[in-house]
């Protein structure tokens, strides 16, 4: 470093002189750190509101299915009310104008017995309730499944689904039937999980499920869906929620239409695949022809429909 100006040495420069470079030097210093942590922290700042902004645009979930383990259990309780006001005209005359509701309540326990692959390939149900309740204006009619109060071991055996009781004996074929039906999954992945892409999903994103998953999922024989939409509106706690809406459609009877429109949500759980809830609800409307023997009998129908699913595992 050259000596101060006015003196030909360095060590001869006043001491005042000099502490006042080396204060000038410090302040200096001192800007440059100041410059610096302000650039830090606007650099910082920066780039949390990026992550900020890109994890609210670009908030993306992939969901996995999970075999069950072996001696788990699963608890499904499903809920259906109807509600209708119908009317019956002959030769444009009412000659009925009533209410109708309709109420099928179950909940079943399903115990893993065994794994095979990616999923269940044999189970215990235990049927803890089938009940359905239907009135009409004054009259009542209360029904249980065959079902109802028993229990059963389901074993999938190629495409073939083997229903007995625990104690080895077979069922009549009606509980065959309708064991065999809810169980239709038993080997494979959940139906409701099926409904989902197996790609990553961003927060916001809208899809189509095709007709056939639906019908996979919704089985009636006399409905077909039209339409049936999904999106996805949030990820939190490790769950994913989903929106859904349902168009449906068919012929329950000759001559008798239904449509259904209905609108709700859905929720599965990310890790593993498995479904927690499915909440529907939405109009419902009939409609009926009857022409013969110089007579015109019109059907019609309007009211709600809500569907409620829940599962619980242990």
């Amino acid at each position: 470093m050259g000596a101060p100006l006015g003196c030909d040495h360095p060590c001869m420069a006043p001491s005042a002189d000099l502490d006042k470079v080396v204060r000038l030097v410090e302040e200096q210093e001192e800007r440059m750190r100041a410059i610096t942590r302000g650039k830090s922290f606007m650099a910082i700042g920066a780039a949390l509101l990026l992550v900020a902004s890109t994890g609210r645009a670009e908030e993306t979930v992939t969901l996995t299915w999970r075999a069950p383990a072996e001696g788990s259990t699963r608890t499904d309780t499903k809920n259906m009310d109807m509600k209708m006001d119908l009317v019956v005209r002959v030769n444009g005359q009412v000659v009925q104008d009533s209410n109708m509701t309709m109420r099928e309540t179950e909940e079943v326990v399903t115990t893993v017995q065994q794994v095979s692959g990616d999923a269940a390939s044999k189970v215990q149900v235990e049927y803890r309730k089938a009940e359905k309740t239907q009135a009409q204006g004054q009259m009542e009619e209360q029904a249980t499944s065959p079902t109802h109060g028993k229990t059963y071991v389901v074993e999938r055996k190629g495409e073939e689904l083997a229903v007995t009781a625990p104690d080895g004996s077979t069922p009549s074929e009606e509980e065959q039937e309708v064991v065999a039906k809810d169980q239709r999954d038993l080997g494979r992945t959940d139906r409701f999980f099926r409904l989902l892409p197996k790609t990553p999903l961003t927060v916001g994103q809208v899809f189509q499920v095709s007709p056939e998953d639906a019908r996979d999922a919704f089985p009636p024989d006399d409905m077909e869906i039209k339409r049936f939409q999904m999106k996805l509106v949030a990820v939190n706690e490790g769950v994913a929620r989903f929106e859904v809406e349902m168009l449906a459609g068919g012929e329950p009877s000759e001559g008798l239409t239904m449509t259904v429109d209905l609108k709700g949500e859905f929720r599965v759980r990310v890790a593993d695949g498995r479904p927690i809830a499915l909440n529907l609800a939405g109009p419902i409307e009939m409609k009926g022809l009857q022409e013969g023997d110089g007579q015109k009998v019109e059907f019609g129908g309007k009211g709600t429909m809500n569907m409620r699913f829940a599962a619980a595992y242990n």
